[in-house]
């Protein structure tokens, strides 16, 4: 169990540095998973926590190791770093999402284009209606091609959606398949 949960904190804190990194606020692919279940928003929020408390974990092992074979003291001091690198990592990602929340709220959203995470919310919109997506791929420039069933009408369509940068649905274009 020890070893299962050394793992998972590993993989954890890995999230941890890939969302801070990249300068994500949706965590990353996993995130994204989160964000399906938990709602949206909240996978880099979820993944920062995971990342810092398996941090923690990982420390505690080391810790508890260095104390077992009796060479604590000779690494102390490069224990105390890790969590100085845990702060500054919250710290990044928690000022980059108030820098790309202040981008986006000032932003004209006629100049940006969404990117291939904004299918969650065009699959929510197709949901909230009542419509089974059957195939979908994202295109580029915040363009998707999505091939749906109309379930009341019985009808398959495809479609062809246009996003923006806060994944915002800006344009559809509908048209019956032959």
């Amino acid at each position: 169990m020890k070893k299962l949960l050394s793992y998972l904190s590993l993989f954890f804190v890995t999230q941890l540095i890939v969302t801070v990194l990249s300068n994500r606020k949706t965590g990353g692919v996993f995130g994204m998973f989160w964000n399906n279940i938990l709602g949206q928003g909240t996978g880099g929020v979820f993944i920062i926590f995971l990342g810092v408390v398996s941090s923690v974990y990982l420390i505690y092992l080391s810790v508890t190791y260095l104390i077992k074979e009796n060479i604590f003291q000779k690494y102390k001091h490069s224990i105390l770093v890790i969590p100085l690198v845990l702060v500054a990592s919250v710290f990044i990602y928690l000022k980059s999402s108030k820098k790309q929340e202040h981008k986006s709220n000032s932003s004209d959203n006629s100049n940006c284009v969404g990117n291939s995470s904004c299918i969650s919310n065009i699959r929510s919109n197709f949901t909230s209606t009542n419509k089974t997506i059957l195939n979908e791929s994202y295109l580029d420039k915040g363009e998707f091609k999505i091939t749906a069933l109309d379930v009341q009408r019985g009808v398959t369509f495809n479609a062809t959606i246009s996003t923006d940068c806060n994944c915002n649905i800006t344009n559809i274009d509908v048209s019956d398949i032959d």
